[in-house]
């Protein structure tokens, strides 16, 4: 898929549950290993695909601003899904752990066709590939995970997508 400011640039996201290798992806990422260079992002914290599309516009435009705080485009999409300013925050409440069960992988400027970035990610995540949509993030959030990441109060529950998304938008200026 292309984002709307960065038509030349693609991004592929896949959802994944039930991952039984999470603690070898984990490995391989510290590894810096290319073949891994992807956003592992922990799900449980996930609502909406709009929280990925904001996260990943940010980070977008923080790169094409040369203002990134972190050293790569894959981490930028993780500390911008965190309405923290610190990069081990986001790495602790967003990023995928040794744990994780339930993943997005989400991938920029990536293989030219997204079933070429499909068939490469399906080697290497060992778990149940699930479609990129509302109604997965839906079953999959951990709710309280998510009040506690983004500290929603009871009013912000009722819409909690909305008052993620401005967390996202407005990180760094409160």
């Amino acid at each position: 898929m292309y984002l709307p400011l960065f038509q030349k640039t693609p991004v592929s996201v896949f959802v994944f549950n039930n991952v039984e290798n999470a603690e070898k992806l984990h490995q391989e990422l510290i590894g810096q290993n290319p073949a891994y260079d992807y956003a592992f992002i922990d799900a449980s914290s996930i609502v909406s695909v709009k929280q990925i599309y904001s996260a990943t516009m940010r980070a977008l435009q923080a790169q094409a601003d040369g203002q990134m705080k972190s050293k790569t485009l894959h981490m930028e999409v993780i500390l911008s899904l965190c309405p923290k300013t610190e990069i081990s925050t986001a790495l602790r409440q967003f990023g995928m752990s040794k744990k994780s069960k339930k993943i997005v992988a989400l991938r920029i400027n990536g293989a030219p066709s997204e079933e070429e970035e499909l068939a490469h990610v399906l080697k290497i995540v060992q778990g149940t590939h699930l479609p990129f949509s509302d109604e997965t993030f839906q079953k999959l959030a951990d709710m309280k995970v998510v009040k506690k990441n983004y500290k929603l109060d009871v009013a912000s529950m009722q819409n909690p997508t909305a008052a993620i998304l401005s967390a996202i938008a407005l990180r760094g200026y409160s």
